[in-house]
Protein backbone atom coordinates (compact mmCIF):
# COMPACT_ATOMS: atom_id res chain seq x y z
CA UNK A 1 0.00 0.00 0.00
CA UNK A 2 1.38 3.23 -1.11
CA UNK A 3 1.68 6.23 1.28
CA UNK A 4 -0.09 8.55 -0.71
CA UNK A 5 -2.75 6.92 -3.31
CA UNK A 6 -3.62 8.74 -6.93
CA UNK A 7 -6.23 10.43 -5.14
CA UNK A 8 -3.52 12.29 -2.80
CA UNK A 9 -5.46 10.66 0.06
CA UNK A 10 -2.86 9.40 2.48
CA UNK A 11 -3.16 5.85 3.09
CA UNK A 12 -6.37 5.76 1.52
CA UNK A 13 -8.38 7.33 4.12
CA UNK A 14 -7.84 11.01 4.82
CA UNK A 15 -6.51 13.94 2.38
CA UNK A 16 -3.41 15.02 3.15
CA UNK A 17 -5.03 18.80 2.84
CA UNK A 18 -7.71 18.06 5.31
CA UNK A 19 -5.29 16.31 7.36
CA UNK A 20 -2.74 19.73 7.90
CA UNK A 21 -5.90 21.80 8.40
CA UNK A 22 -7.30 19.39 11.13
CA UNK A 23 -3.83 19.40 12.85
CA UNK A 24 -3.40 22.94 12.24
CA UNK A 25 -6.59 23.42 14.32
CA UNK A 26 -5.97 21.31 16.74
CA UNK A 27 -2.47 23.16 17.69
CA UNK A 28 -4.01 26.43 17.08
CA UNK A 29 -6.70 25.22 20.14
CA UNK A 30 -4.16 23.79 22.12
CA UNK A 31 -1.62 26.76 22.24
CA UNK A 32 -4.67 29.31 23.27
CA UNK A 33 -5.93 27.30 25.72
CA UNK A 34 -2.44 27.78 27.23
CA UNK A 35 -2.32 31.15 26.92
CA UNK A 36 -5.53 31.74 28.35
CA UNK A 37 -5.06 29.76 31.62
CA UNK A 38 -1.44 30.53 32.12
CA UNK A 39 -1.24 31.35 35.70
CA UNK A 40 -0.25 34.92 35.61
CA UNK A 41 1.46 36.32 38.65
CA UNK A 42 0.49 39.98 39.38
CA UNK A 43 3.84 42.09 40.03
CA UNK A 44 4.20 42.57 44.05
CA UNK A 45 2.53 45.75 45.39
CA UNK A 46 4.63 48.86 45.94
CA UNK A 47 3.84 50.14 49.52
CA UNK A 48 5.63 53.69 51.51
CA UNK A 49 5.28 54.22 55.35
CA UNK A 50 3.24 57.32 55.86
CA UNK A 51 3.97 58.70 59.82
CA UNK A 52 1.50 60.65 60.88
CA UNK A 53 0.65 63.03 64.40
CA UNK A 54 -2.58 62.55 65.93
CA UNK A 55 -2.50 66.08 68.74
CA UNK A 56 -3.98 66.60 72.31
CA UNK A 57 -5.98 63.48 72.94
CA UNK A 58 -6.65 61.77 75.81
CA UNK A 59 -4.16 59.03 76.71
CA UNK A 60 -7.02 56.03 76.38
CA UNK A 61 -7.47 57.26 73.12
CA UNK A 62 -3.52 56.90 72.57
CA UNK A 63 -3.67 53.48 74.05
CA UNK A 64 -6.53 52.08 71.64
CA UNK A 65 -4.53 53.09 68.41
CA UNK A 66 -2.98 49.13 68.23
CA UNK A 67 -0.31 47.54 65.56
CA UNK A 68 -2.07 45.34 63.18
CA UNK A 69 -5.25 47.56 63.18
CA UNK A 70 -6.16 48.18 59.03
CA UNK A 71 -7.52 51.24 58.50
CA UNK A 72 -10.11 53.35 56.39
CA UNK A 73 -10.16 56.84 54.98
CA UNK A 74 -13.10 58.08 56.65
CA UNK A 75 -13.71 60.44 53.52
CA UNK A 76 -14.02 58.15 51.40
CA UNK A 77 -14.63 55.19 53.07
CA UNK A 78 -12.14 53.05 51.42
CA UNK A 79 -9.37 50.84 53.24
CA UNK A 80 -6.29 52.67 53.08
CA UNK A 81 -3.47 50.83 54.88
CA UNK A 82 -1.65 48.95 58.05
CA UNK A 83 -0.72 50.46 61.36
CA UNK A 84 3.03 49.79 61.88
CA UNK A 85 3.94 52.02 64.92
CA UNK A 86 2.53 53.87 67.28
CA UNK A 87 4.34 56.23 70.01
CA UNK A 88 2.58 58.90 72.39
CA UNK A 89 3.71 62.03 74.47
CA UNK A 90 2.44 64.46 76.59
CA UNK A 91 0.95 67.41 74.35
CA UNK A 92 2.83 70.94 74.19
CA UNK A 93 1.40 73.91 73.10
CA UNK A 94 2.93 77.21 72.94
CA UNK A 95 1.06 80.29 75.35
CA UNK A 96 1.94 83.60 75.52
CA UNK A 97 2.03 85.21 78.83
CA UNK A 98 -0.53 88.52 78.98
CA UNK A 99 1.88 90.21 81.24
CA UNK A 100 4.83 90.60 79.29
CA UNK A 101 4.46 88.60 76.18
CA UNK A 102 7.08 85.88 76.45
CA UNK A 103 5.84 82.83 74.81
CA UNK A 104 6.53 79.45 76.74
CA UNK A 105 5.81 75.44 75.69
CA UNK A 106 3.91 74.16 78.12
CA UNK A 107 1.96 71.05 78.52
CA UNK A 108 -1.39 70.47 77.93
CA UNK A 109 -3.02 68.64 80.52
CA UNK A 110 -3.97 65.15 80.56
CA UNK A 111 -3.69 65.08 76.66
CA UNK A 112 -1.18 63.29 74.51
CA UNK A 113 0.10 63.67 70.84
CA UNK A 114 0.21 60.52 68.66
CA UNK A 115 2.94 59.27 66.40
CA UNK A 116 1.44 56.81 63.81
CA UNK A 117 3.29 55.15 61.40
CA UNK A 118 1.07 53.40 58.61
CA UNK A 119 1.89 50.86 55.58
CA UNK A 120 0.22 52.28 52.81
CA UNK A 121 0.08 50.70 48.87
CA UNK A 122 1.95 53.45 46.73
CA UNK A 123 -0.74 54.23 44.87
CA UNK A 124 -2.45 55.98 47.39
CA UNK A 125 -1.24 59.54 47.08
CA UNK A 126 -0.40 61.16 50.38
CA UNK A 127 1.25 64.49 50.30
CA UNK A 128 2.99 65.76 53.77
CA UNK A 129 1.06 68.36 54.93
CA UNK A 130 -1.95 67.28 54.39
CA UNK A 131 -5.28 65.98 57.18
CA UNK A 132 -5.91 62.46 56.97
CA UNK A 133 -9.12 61.59 59.12
CA UNK A 134 -9.01 57.81 59.47
CA UNK A 135 -10.99 55.03 61.13
CA UNK A 136 -10.21 51.82 62.30
CA UNK A 137 -11.38 49.16 64.80
CA UNK A 138 -10.49 50.97 68.03
CA UNK A 139 -10.24 54.49 67.01
CA UNK A 140 -10.79 57.38 64.63
CA UNK A 141 -9.03 60.35 64.06
CA UNK A 142 -7.74 62.93 62.25
CA UNK A 143 -4.10 64.09 62.02
CA UNK A 144 -1.42 65.59 59.77
CA UNK A 145 1.19 63.81 57.52
CA UNK A 146 5.12 64.54 58.92
CA UNK A 147 6.63 62.27 56.40
CA UNK A 148 6.22 59.80 53.54
CA UNK A 149 8.64 57.26 52.40
CA UNK A 150 8.95 54.26 49.99
CA UNK A 151 9.81 51.35 51.17
CA UNK A 152 12.58 49.43 49.44
CA UNK A 153 12.34 46.14 48.65
CA UNK A 154 15.24 43.68 49.33
CA UNK A 155 16.89 42.01 46.85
Amino acid sequence: MKLIDGKGKLFGIINIVDLLIIVFAVVVIAVGYKLLNAKIEPPAEEMQTVTMEITKKRESFCKNIKIGDEVIEKVNNVPFGTVKAVSYKPAKEYTVSQIDGSVQNVDVPERFDATVVLEVPAKESVQVGTLLSLKAKHFTGSGYVLSVDKIEEAE
